[in-house]
């Protein structure tokens, strides 16, 4: 394996990989923003439902949308986490046969999966009953929502192949415009017909029907335009290629099940459907930290999967690196608002009633914020081939979050649900970066540590503060604010902004957070050499050739 220069932000050899990375970057902070307005919407939405339904209906279905999140894994086999891989690949081969076998494939694998996992559950509503959960209600939801579960797996097959092709903007209407504003007008019209939780169940997933009619538009207006139908060309589904690869991957998506829904099902079968919705009502919360990497995941995969193909090692470091801190710093400001001000934060939005939900949304944030910080460490890993080290990783964190789901879920609830979460993904992400040592020649390579440096001592400040002072809401928000922008400046030479998001540099007030190519490329090269020794300046050289 040849070696890996170091990371050196624009001055790389091929301009034509770091524009690829800046495209990759600017199409992703599109999708962030939308993210940004979605959240906003979504969260309205949560916040309605839990304050019009009862704390059991609400559980109700917050336990169904939890088993429909591992039901979608299953029907499509984990692999709405590699299609993205295959379909770069692919149009980099320019291979258009095995391109549409893909989608072929992956239509017929999620429509037959998804119509057996349906008619299961429906059949098996008065097994379920007093075997998984004692509520008859909570079963009757779920067999309702599960119908979610195809629909979002064919979902998310849509958007991968959009992504393959650097859509960004066609993702950013349909994820973070079109679905949130349908799932707002059913929870509107449920409040306004004073309807219950199975007219709600209902509505969500006529709304995902409706949005995944949109995206099938869309995607036959693209493979049309890329010649990949409608051109004679006939499908070549890669299944061996896509299932040997997928399948010892799988454990990813059970360390997923494990996290999302085995915990629901298990807090569920200790503590009843009550636990669940105070766990579940700070959920959507707590995974704000995660909202940057759910946006960055797809254009990176088709960037960094094109980069290994051509053997672009150099460029590969450069965008997983730059990915990185771009990762740990826009999402503190979330970290900062879900950990330090996790009571205030959970009184203000969901009433008293859940402020005791404090002290689990602050271990899971803490736990999603070490997931996204650590950057795209199993991708990278996946897009490497080093699948082994990834079975590993995940085996590992299966077996110590299954444990400690039991036995802390058993003894102290929702608490010890959410500190298992926490430590499982603590774990995985540390092993995991060991491997990245294998594919980039540092585990962490540099100068990410001082981005992690700097986050955290600025979030230790705010802890400080909170708990020494306790602020009110308000002037804790300024903090953060404050805060986020120190450590802005302090890696402004690791983002480059600038470059990226060139308007920034014509606005007086973020000017001196921002850097483009140009700025401090000395010290950006120092940082990141490993040891070498730096260049005196023109001056001091002088200076000491009159001394001697």
């Amino acid at each position: 394996m040849p070696a890996v220069p170091p990371y050196e932000p624009r001055m790389l050899s091929q301009p034509s990989a770091t524009a690829e990375t800046d495209t990759q970057l600017r199409g992703s902070s599109l999708l962030l923003a939308g993210r940004l307005l979605a959240t906003g919407v979504a969260f309205f939405t949560q916040v309605l439902l839990v304050r019009y339904l009862s704390t059991d209906d609400f559980g109700a279905f917050a336990y169904g949308l939890g088993v429909v999140v591992s039901a979608r894994i299953l029907v499509s086999l984990g692999h709405n986490r590699i299609i993205t891989r295959f379909v770069a690949i692919y149009r980099e081969r320019n291979d258009g046969a095995r391109l549409l076998g893909v989608l072929v494939m992956e239509l017929l694998l999620i429509g037959s999966l998804g119509t057996a996992l349906f008619v299961g559950v429906f059949a098996a509503q008065d097994v379920l009953v007093g075997t998984v959960i004692d509520d008859r209600g909570t079963v009757a939801v779920l067999a309702i929502l599960i119908l979610l579960a195809p629909l979002e797996a064919f979902d998310e097959l849509a958007e991968s192949i959009l992504a393959a092709y650097g859509r960004a903007v066609s993702i950013f209407w349909r994820q973070h415009v079109i679905a949130p504003a349908l799932r707002l007008g059913v929870v509107l019209l449920l409040i306004a017909l004073d309807a219950g939780v199975t007219f709600l169940a209902i509505g969500y997933v006529a709304a995902t029907l409706a949005g995944l009619l949109f995206y099938t538009l869309l995607l036959r207006r693209l493979l049309k335009a890329e010649q990949v139908i409608g051109a004679g060309v006939s499908p070549r589904p890669p299944v061996r290629d896509v299932f040997g690869y997928s399948f010892p991957l799988l454990t990813a998506e059970f360390v997923y099940i494990s996290v999302n829904t085995l915990s629901v099902v298990v807090l569920g079968f200790f503590h009843g459907s009550r636990a669940v919705g105070q766990l579940r009502a700070i959920g959507p919360l707590s995974e704000l930290n995660l909202i940057v990497r759910r946006q960055f995941l797809r254009l990176f995969l088709a960037n960094g999967a094109r980069l290994y193909e051509r053997n672009d090692l150099a460029a590969l470091r450069t965008t997983y690196v730059r990915t990185a801190a771009w990762l740990a710093v826009l999402t503190f400001p979330v970290l900062a608002v879900t950990v330090p001000m996790a009571e205030p934060v959970t009184v203000a939005l969901f009433g008293e009633r859940y402020a005791g939900s404090a002290p689990y949304l602050a271990l899971l944030a803490a736990g999603f914020y070490v997931n996204a910080a650590a950057g795209f460490n199993a991708e990278l890993l996946q897009i490497a081939g080093r699948v082994r080290w990834l079975v590993v990783a995940n085996v590992i964190t299966i077996a110590l979050h299954v444990s400690f789901v039991f036995l802390l879920g058993y003894r102290l609830g929702a608490l010890g649900i959410a500190l298992a979460t926490a430590i499982a993904l603590v774990v995985q992400n540390a092993v995991n970066q060991i491997g990245v040592r294998s594919v980039l020649g540092a585990a962490i390579p540099r100068p990410l540590p001082r981005v992690y440096l700097a986050v955290a001592v600025a979030i230790s400040a705010l802890a400080a503060v909170q708990l020494l002072a306790q602020p009110a809401l308000f002037v804790g928000l300024v903090l953060v604010v404050l805060a986020t922008a120190a450590i802005l400046r302090v890696t402004r030479d690791v983002l480059v902004l600038g470059d990226v998001l060139p308007r920034l540099r014509a606005v007086p007030v973020v000017r001196s957070l921002v850097a483009g190519s140009d700025d401090g490329r000395h010290s950006i090269r120092d940082a990141v050499s490993g040891g070498r020794r730096r260049r005196r300046p023109a001056h001091r050289k002088q200076t000491a050739r009159r001394r001697r």
